[in-house]
């Protein structure tokens, strides 16, 4: 009764609670919520749960839950204002889905763009919808958008996955987006996406490669069982540092499944254990080994570039040109016999076991001769089978980068040939609204980019040969160079800013990304959460740089 005696006062005087109250209890209570804001931010940035007792168990969680909102609601407020601050009125929206616990679609919605001389993607949240259809999909990226206070027409580009629902050229999310916006707005599709697709084709195209992938899978799930981890030292084999090198199996008498009846193996452990051990020392099994590892390592360093928020369109083409040049490279008769050898080498090392018998040259007498039928070396017919796969996997390869890469439109082209500043090439930009420079800004900036390029490639050489390391953070960097210089060209840097707003990766979106955060946050011990709270613990966890400024500044506004 005091409480609502005290509001009827305030309702008819006009005033707010804090006119009623003593300044000392007023900046006590005030203390409380501050400190209170600082736990859940010190929460969230580590993704560790809210646990406690208390009695008003459900009071304790509604205002959690309502704290955190206004936390989501603040952070997706600061990710806005530096997107409507961008240096050009453009960005790129990026999306992908996956699926929750509760098997609903969770959509992850992110932005390109560029600020200061610098292109940045942000995540501005999480969607839950049971919708899957294309005009359900574009409402409800529209609408978060819309809600978050950004204007759709201001989107230069679509940058998802290859789903028929989204990629579909006259159906899809992509088409309906361009449709409703009523201009030109093309899609690109993630790159990183596609290069794994191509990876995926390559390997399930050719038995040997698939083969030896799924006894991978097994020794992997092998090595996860508990009694394995625990027969190397004690200690969980994964838990161990990448840098530690494991022992041989001769290393180590306890590791070897089977010999150390103190271990209590099953029957089933060491069946799978020997017949995985005949497996590994086969030929076939040894040359992927090795073939593998030189054409994983040859994408991998696209793979990994790909998925950082620096690059964008425009730099990451002239990447998987390079890979598909670097993968064709291996196709030759000398790499596979140095592939070959290498596999012997491999199984010369495991104490006992005999080593590959290579083959033969044909003598030379039979040089004239075509040969239908085994003439005694006894690894002929495994040479030829590990040959042929050798160039199967190379050519389907090839086939599936230049079927995914091979097309673009005249704007996707002009996108990843920007960096030449040669008009004539440009010129299809225009249908984006974006601004040209004339030709003879456009020339003395090229110029004096070229010199500053020079000078640039020097200094690297110079680093290099005192044995420094030339990484990919110390690339030319042109977008950031002409930011520097924007005054004296303008409409060069306006052009190339929305240039690199161009995304093409959805990795932000992606389990690397903000997925992986919705994985992390999700565990069992929060099946209870709602969906609402975990999308913004989520969402939180992801942006957790902004939410570590915030943070800051709840400490310094407490301190006042």
């Amino acid at each position: 009764m005091t409480s609502w005696g005290e509001k009827r006062i305030r309702l008819g005087d006009d005033t707010t609670v804090s006119e009623l109250l003593s300044t000392a209890i007023l900046q006590k209570r005030r203390f409380y919520v501050k400190r209170i804001v600082e736990v859940i931010c010190f929460l969230i940035e580590n993704q560790l749960p809210f646990r406690g007792d208390w009695d008003a168990e459900e009071h304790r969680e509604a205002i959690q839950n309502e704290l955190i909102s206004i936390i989501a609601k603040l952070i997706e407020e600061d990710v806005v204002k530096d997107i409507n601050s961008a240096d050009v009125d453009f960005f790129t929206i990026l999306v992908d889905g996956t699926k929750d616990r509760i098997h609903f679609e969770v959509v992850s919605v992110a932005v390109r763009y560029v600020l200061n001389g610098k292109a940045l993607e942000s995540l501005l949240g999480f969607l839950t919808t049971k919708e899957l259809d294309a005009d359900s999909m574009t409402e409800l990226i529209l609408s978060k958008i819309s809600n978050a206070g950004l204007d759709s027409h201001k989107i230069l580009s679509q940058c998802y996955d290859g789903a028929k629902v989204i990629s579909g050229n006259n159906g899809g999310i992509r088409r309906i987006i361009q449709n409703k916006i009523k201009r030109l707005i093309p899609y690109v599709h993630c790159i990183n996406h596609r290069l794994h697709l191509v990876v995926i084709a390559s390997i399930n195209g050719v038995y040997l490669a698939k083969s030896f992938f799924e006894n991978v899978k097994l020794i992997y799930s092998f090595f996860r069982r508990t009694k394995v981890q625990a027969a190397y030292n004690g200690k969980s084999i994964l838990n161990q540092s990448y840098k530690r090198r494991l022992r041989k199996p001769s290393e180590d008498r306890g590791y070897t499944v089977g010999e150390n009846n103190n271990r209590k193996f099953d029957a089933d452990d060491i069946a799978v254990a020997t017949g995985m051990k005949q497996a590994i020392l086969k030929v076939e099994f040894l040359f992927m080994v090795t073939f593998m590892k030189e054409f994983l390592n040859y994408i991998a360093p696209a793979d990994r570039i790909l998925q950082s928020r620096d690059v964008g369109f425009r730099e990451a083409l002239p990447i998987i040109d390079d890979v598909i040049r670097k993968v064709l490279g291996l196709q030759s008769i000398s790499e596979f016999e140095c592939i070959l050898k290498r596999s012997e080498e491999l199984l010369s090392e495991s104490p006992g076991e005999t080593r590959l018998l290579r083959k033969k040259s044909r003598p030379s007498s039979l040089a004239a001769f075509i040969i239908t039928e085994n003439v005694g070396e006894r690894n002929d017919d495994v040479n030829v089978e590990l040959k042929s796969a050798f160039n199967e996997i190379i050519d389907i390869f090839q086939s599936q980068m230049n079927r995914r890469f091979g097309e673009n439109s005249k704007i996707l082209t002009a996108i990843s040939e920007a960096q030449e500043l040669c008009y004539e090439k440009l010129l299809s930009l225009k249908q984006l609204g974006i601004k040209l420079p004339s030709r003879e800004e456009l020339s003395v900036a090229k110029t004096y980019l070229e010199r500053l390029k020079r000078e640039h490639d020097k200094k690297e050489r110079a680093i290099v040969v005192s044995g420094g390391e030339n990484t990919f953070k110390n690339r030319f960097n042109v977008l950031f160079e002409l930011f520097k210089i924007r005054e004296a060209f303008p409409v060069v840097y306006g052009m190339m800013a929305a240039v690199d707003t161009f995304g093409s990766s959805t990795a932000i979106c992606e389990c690397s990304c903000s997925f992986s955060a919705l994985e992390r946050v999700g565990v069992s011990n929060r099946i209870s959460v709602t969906e609402d709270r975990l999308r913004n613990l989520t969402f939180l966890a992801y942006e957790k740089k902004r939410v570590a400024k915030f943070y800051l500044l709840t400490r310094y506004y407490a301190a006042k």
